[in-house]
């Protein structure tokens, strides 16, 4: 009986002494970053690991600035008939008859990270709407869920795209994995070359997982 209350103190001892020299728990980093519960199966968690690599922070304050900067800070791109943002390429006839494809991009400028939404157009119809990340994606990755759009008489293109941003972040040595919804609104017009993508803020169109 002895023996086990020794063992029992010391197991309590040693967990302890770990929490307080890293100063922070699993269970405070989530709730400082605004975080429920982990409700994410084993297995996801396991996935988000394997194709996000960690990124590390010395303390909670840095986690929640770059929580901050990834979900909120982004740019609303407008793109007009002057400038060459949109990756397209045209073969000649009327608007009508265009055939291309197209890439829409919002970023933070602050930190490089962009969220792309890509699609084939055949004057008609449009095709192998997709999205993903680029440039820092370091503690991120990025996994695309669904989209929707509408082509007008005029041809505009109009669309929303959902997604789920992963994140993998490691905070004074103690990790956490945790998701985000993100939805991507926008439309473009092959006839001129003109066009807009945003990003809805998680707050309004869903939040962290």
């Amino acid at each position: 009986m002895k023996t086990k209350l020794f063992t029992l103190i010391m197991i309590v001892l040693i967990f302890s002494c770990s929490k307080e020299e890293n100063g922070i728990s699993n269970s405070d980093i989530r709730t400082e970053l605004g975080l429920k519960k982990q409700q994410l199966s084993i297995k996801e968690i396991d996935n988000i690991k394997k194709k996000t690599e960690p990124i590390y922070f010395n303390s909670i304050e840095e986690a929640k600035e770059f929580l901050d900067i990834t979900s909120n800070d982004f740019e609303d791109t407008e793109i007009k008939p002057s400038e060459n943002k949109v990756m397209i390429m045209f073969r000649q006839g009327p608007c009508d008859k265009k055939k291309g494809s197209a890439k829409l991009t919002t970023g933070n400028l602050s930190i490089y990270m962009y969220l792309n939404v890509t699609f084939n157009y055949d004057g008609k119809e449009v095709s192998d709407m997709d999205s993903n990340i680029s440039g820092f994606t370091l503690g991120l990755s990025y996994d695309h869920v669904s989209s929707n759009y509408s082509v007008s008489s005029d041809n505009n293109i109009n669309f929303t795209v959902q997604g789920i941003m992963n994140y993998n972040i490691v905070v004074e040595g103690i990790g956490t994995v945790f998701r985000q919804n993100v939805t991507l609104e926008g439309s473009y017009n092959p006839c001129n070359n003109s066009g807009s993508i945003t990003r809805c803020p998680p707050y309004v169109c869903g939040g962290l997982q």
